[in-house]
């Protein structure tokens, strides 16, 4: 079970400095894969080297 309004749109789009980057949606925190596009929709491009897909 998840909090209730969990993974819904931030009502602040604000994105501040450090762990407030990485937060995605409502108790959602992201941390993407440059290969992965989802920094066009304001994801955290935080992984870095070879991706793996398995």
């Amino acid at each position: 079970m998840l909090p209730s309004g969990t993974n819904v749109p931030l009502v602040n789009l604000t994105r501040g400095a450090g762990e407030d980057r990485l937060l995605f949606a409502n108790n959602k925190w992201l941390i993407a894969h440059a290969e992965s596009g989802l920094e066009k929709d304001g994801a955290f491009v935080g992984l870095v080297g070879e991706n793996l897909t398995r």
